[in-house]
C-alpha cells in the first residue's frame, strides 16, 4: 500500500486498529479500564458470588462489601469501555445504600460511594473522607491525584504524583510510553486522554520529572466533576456550557470549537477516533486534529529517531502495542524516501509487537 511521503491522515490507520483483532481486549488502541485487574466476566461473577456469600454470614464484613461492589462494577468493564448497564447500576446503588446501613462512616463505605459517584462533587467528598480514615491506602493515591487536579491544589498534586512515582504503580514501559506521548505533542497544546494508564504517568512526568509542563492534559474520564468541566472549558478555549459529563459530546465540542492545538491520545476508544479519522494526523504516540492537510511524516520520523526513548519496547506490556501504528507509517515513509535499513528496523519491531495480538498477519500486510 503506497502512501504519500509527507502527509498521512488517520483514516487508513483506523482500519488497522479496528481490524487488528475482533475482540476488545486485543484492540491496538486500548487502555486498561481504570482500577481494573483484567479478569474475565465469569471471574468477576465468581468474586461477586463469593463475597455475597460472606455477607449472608456477616453483613458487617467491610471487606466483603467493598469487594462485592468492585466485582459488580468491574464486571461491566472492557478494555475500551467503562460503561455500566442500567441494571448493574441499580445493583451498585443498592449496595452503597446497604453499606450505609450496615457499615456507615467506614473507609469501605466512603470508597464505594466515591466510585459510585463518577467524580461528582459529592463523590469527591467521599474520596476525601476515605483518605482521612485511611491515609496510608495506596489504592487512593491516583484518585487523590485526580482530586488535586480538579481542585487546582498544586501542592497536593505534586505530593500525590510523587507518591505514585515512589509506589512504582506503573511499569517502566508504561512510564516510558507516556514520556514518548509528551514528546509527540506540540508546545502549548492540549492533550486529550481517556483514563488511568494514559493520564497519571503523564502527570508524574510533569510534576516529578518536570517534563513538558507546557502541555494541558484533559482527561475525559474526569468529566463527572462540574468543577473539572469548567476547568476543561477554560483550558480548551470553549464555552463552559459546551463541556458536559458526556465524554463523546465534549470531545466533539473541543475538536470543533477550540482555537488551540488539540492532540488526542491513541488510547481513546477506537469508535471515537474513527469519527474524526480524516482529520487526525499521527505525530508519534498522539494524533493532531486539523482541518487542513498536514505534513506529518517527516516530523513523526524526527520524533522517533531523536526524542523517543526505546528502552522498554521489548517489555511484555499491553500499552506497547500502540507503537505498531507509528511503526507502520514510519515503514512506508522510510520505503518512499529510500532508507531501507531504517525500514527494516521498524518492520522488525512492528512484527515483534504484533505477536502479542491475536492477528499479527494484519500488521504484516501493511509492512510487506
Amino acid at each position: 500500500m503506497k502512501r504519500m511521503v509527507s502527509c498521512f491522515c488517520f483514516s487508513c490507520s483506523v482500519v488497522l486498529v479496528l481490524a487488528q483483532a475482533e475482540t476488545e481486549k486485543e484492540q491496538a488502541a486500548e487502555v486498561p479500564a481504570v482500577e481494573v485487574q483484567q479478569l474475565s466476566k465469569s471471574a468477576y461473577a465468581d468474586k461477586l458470588e463469593d463475597n455475597v456469600s460472606k455477607l449472608v454470614v456477616n453483613n458487617q464484613n467491610n471487606n466483603a462489601w467493598v469487594n462485592a461492589y468492585k466485582a459488580e462494577r468491574y464486571g461491566n468493564y472492557s478494555g475500551t469501555s467503562r460503561s455500566i448497564s442500567t441494571d448493574s447500576q441499580k445493583k451498585l446503588d443498592f449496595m452503597v445504600s446497604e453499606m450505609n446501613t450496615h457499615i456507615p462512616n467506614t473507609f469501605e463505605f466512603h470508597y464505594a460511594s466515591y466510585l459510585n459517584g463518577n467524580k461528582s462533587t459529592d463523590a469527591l467528598s467521599h474520596l476525601q473522607q476515605a483518605h482521612t480514615l485511611n491515609p496510608s491506602s495506596t489504592e487512593l493515591h491516583d484518585d487523590m491525584l485526580a482530586n488535586a487536579v480538579i481542585e487546582k491544589n498544586e501542592s497536593e498534586k505534586k505530593d500525590f504524583a510523587q507518591k505514585l512515582s515512589e509506589g512504582k504503580v506503573y511499569s517502566g514501559a508504561e512510564l516510558e510510553y507516556n514520556r514518548n506521548v509528551l514528546a509527540s505533542v506540540s508546545v502549548g497544546a492540549v492533550l486529550i486522554t481517556y483514563g488511568n494508564v494514559d493520564t497519571y504517568p503523564l502527570i508524574i512526568s510533569q510534576e516529578v520529572n518536570g517534563l513538558r509542563k507546557d502541555i494541558k492534559i484533559v482527561c475525559l474520564d474526569w468529566l463527572g466533576s462540574s468543577a473539572y468541566r469548567d476547568q476543561v472549558a477554560v483550558d480548551c478555549g470553549v464555552a463552559k456550557n459546551k463541556i458536559t459529563s458526556s465524554a463523546s459530546l465534549s470531545l466533539a465540542e473541543i475538536l470543533a470549537g477550540s482555537p488551540k492545538k488539540i492532540f488526542v491520545a491513541l488510547t481513546l476508544p477506537p469508535n471515537e477516533l474513527k469519527k474524526y479519522a480524516d482529520k487526525l494526523y499521527l505525530t508519534g504516540l498522539a494524533l493532531m486534529y486539523s482541518n487542513q492537510s498536514q505534513s506529518n511524516l517527516p516530523d513523526l520520523a524526527s520524533k522517533w529517531e531523536v526524542y523517543f526513548s526505546k528502552t522498554h519496547l521489548a517489555d511484555n506490556e499491553a500499552l506497547n502495542r500502540n507503537y505498531i501504528l507509528p511503526l507502520i507509517q514510519l515503514s512506508a515513509y522510510y520505503d518512499d524516501t529510500g532508507q531501507p535499513d531504517k525500514k527494516k528496523t521498524v518492520d522488525d519491531l512492528a512484527k515483534q509487537l504484533a505477536l502479542s495480538t491475536t492477528n499479527p498477519s494484519k500488521v504484516n500486510q501493511y509492512l510487506d
